[in-house]
């Protein structure tokens, strides 16, 4: 655990990656027989501190207690965080640390879902 002068504070954004290779580029010998998901992948969980540090952790899993645990350890009382809306954050807000869950799906959308003025062409 780190001291309170070197946890991350304010608002602070968190958000998890999954690393490894395709498993239809892995040799015959390596593949571990599964079509997707996360299974032989190496969790990555980074947190950012809005205007300030970066840090990323190895997990073991993506379980609640293990991801609560990394944030408590190392996101100061009283900061907000960002997440996506993975269940695994779920719960994770409390009077100590508020959270906000932002939906990417519908982020996504509406960043690509074409405007009145950009259908009307020119004029």
């Amino acid at each position: 655990m780190v001291s309170d002068d070197e946890m991350l504070s304010g608002t602070v954004e968190i958000d998890e990656v999954y690393v490894g290779g395709k498993e239809s580029n892995k040799h015959r010998r390596k593949k571990l027989g599964v079509r997707s998901g996360t299974r032989g992948k190496q969790t990555v969980i980074g947190m950012r501190q809005r205007n300030g540090e970066i840090r990323a952790f190895l997990l073991d899993n993506m379980k609640i207690k293990t991801v609560h645990g990394a944030v408590r350890a190392n996101v100061a009382p009283g900061s907000t965080v960002y997440t996506d809306a993975l269940s695994t954050y779920k719960g994770m807000g409390n009077t100590r640390m508020p959270l906000s869950r932002i939906r990417k799906a519908s982020m996504f959308a509406a960043m690509f879902t074409p405007t009145a003025s950009s259908r009307s062409g020119p004029s």
